[in-house]
C-alpha cells in the first residue's frame, strides 16, 4: 500500500494566514448604541457650552470698554448708596461728591471709574486717585494729596491777587482746607518765574531740592526751619543755589550739589557762636563752597572790637574755646 507523501513545496505554500476567514460582525446592542449617542450629545452640549462662554467674554469686554450703560442694562446692580473716601490730606467727601457729580440712582455697573478718576485728578491738589466698587453698593475713593512746601502769590488775568502752593514736584495749586497756621508756616518763594497754560501753571524746577533741604531741616534743625521766610531758586538754573532769608540770617546760600545735613550744622554753628561771643550779628551765610563757608557780619572787624572789648574777633574767640574744651559734635 501506497502512501502519498507532500512535497516540501506544498507543505511550505499551506497556512493559516491564507485561510479565508470569513467573519460576520457582531451587531450593536442597544445599551451600546445609547451609549454612542450620549457620548455624541456630550460632546456637542460641552463644545456648544465653550462657544458661548468665549464669546460672552468677547462681548463683555467689549461693552467694559466702549460702553459701561448698555453693559450695565445687561447686568443687574445696585444704585449707589454711598462714597467712601480714604485720604491723606484734607479733601473731605463732600469735595469728592462735588466734584464726581454722580447722577441720581446710578447703578454700581454704570460708573465710569476712568473718567470719574480724571475728574479728581483734574484738581491738582490730588496727586494720584483710585476708584473701586465695593458691591452691592459703596464706591471707594482713595486721594493721595500733594503737600505744599512754600506758598507764592501771583497775580491773575483779570489782575486778582491769589496766594497759592508749591508741591515737592513744583506743581502750583489752590489749597483747599489748609489750615492757618499751615499756611503760615510755609516760607514765600521768591526768584521764579510763572508760566500760565490752559490747565493751571507750569511746575517749578528746583522744588525737590528745596522740599529736601526744608525736611532735613525740620528733622534735625526745626528752630531753623521755623525761622525761614522766604526761599529764592533765582540762581538754581545756573549756581545749582537756594537762597533762604530767615529771622537771624538775612540770607543764605545753599548748594543742592553739597550735602544739606552739613551746610545745616556749619549754619547752626556759625549762629550760635557769634550770638555767644559778639553783638554783632550775622549778615549773610554762603555755604555752597563745600568745608569752607564765606561769613559777612553786620559790623567790621575793628567795630566788632570797638564795640566789645571781650574779644579781638568773634571766630577767634570761638577757636580758642573749642581749644580748651575739646572738639564739638554738633
Amino acid at each position: 500500500m501506497s502512501v502519498a507523501t507532500p512535497t516540501p513545496s506544498a507543505v511550505g505554500d499551506s497556512s493559516w494566514r491564507k485561510t479565508c476567514q470569513k467573519v460576520k460582525l457582531r451587531a450593536m446592542s442597544k445599551r451600546g448604541r445609547r451609549r454612542k449617542l450620549w457620548f455624541f450629545c456630550k460632546t456637542v452640549l460641552i463644545s456648544t457650552a465653550l462657544g458661548t462662554a468665549v464669546l460672552g467674554g468677547v462681548v463683555f469686554i467689549y461693552l467694559w470698554t466702549n460702553n459701561r450703560r448698555a453693559l450695565a442694562s445687561v447686568i443687574s446692580s445696585e444704585p449707589v448708596r454711598d462714597i467712601f473716601i480714604v485720604t491723606n490730606g484734607t479733601l473731605t467727601k463732600e469735595w469728592v461728591k462735588q466734584t464726581l457729580a454722580l447722577p441720581e440712582k446710578i447703578s454700581m455697573m454704570a460708573l465710569d471709574l476712568v473718567s470719574l478718576r480724571e475728574r479728581l485728578l483734574g484738581f491738582d491738589q490730588v496727586r494720584t486717585s483710585v476708584l473701586t466698587r465695593s458691591f452691592p453698593d459703596l464706591l471707594v475713593v482713595s486721594l493721595q494729596e500733594r503737600t505744599p512746601v512754600a506758598r507764592l502769590q501771583v497775580q491773575n488775568g483779570s489782575g486778582k491777587i491769589e496766594q497759592l502752593f508749591v508741591a515737592k514736584d513744583g506743581t502750583i495749586y489752590a489749597g483747599l482746607n489748609y489750615s492757618c497756621s499751615l499756611f503760615a508756616s510755609l516760607p514765600w518763594l521768591d526768584g521764579v518765574h510763572i508760566t500760565a497754560t490752559d490747565k493751571g501753571y507750569e511746575p517749578i524746577v528746583g522744588m525737590n531740592a528745596v522740599a529736601e533741604l526744608f525736611t532735613i531741616a525740620k528733622l534735625y534743625a526745626p528752630h531753623l526751619y521755623r525761622d525761614s521766610v522766604v526761599v529764592s531758586l533765582a540762581n538754581f538754573a545756573t549756581r545749582d543755589e537756594i537762597f533762604v532769608k530767615s529771622r537771624d540770617t538775612p540770607e543764605t546760600i545753599f548748594s543742592s550739589k553739597e550735602n544739606f545735613f552739613k551746610q545745616l550744622a556749619q549754619l547752626n554753628y556759625i549762629i550760635g557762636i557769634t550770638k555767644q561771643v559778639s553783638s554783632a550779628s550775622v549778615e549773610s551765610v554762603n555755604l555752597a563752597l563745600g568745608i569752607e563757608a564765606i561769613v559777612r557780619m553786620t559790623q567790621t572787624p575793628n567795630e566788632i572790637k570797638k564795640n566789645d572789648k571781650r574779644v579781638s574777633h568773634p571766630f577767634q574767640a570761638a577757636a580758642s574755646k573749642r581749644r580748651k574744651k575739646g572738639k564739638r559734635d554738633l
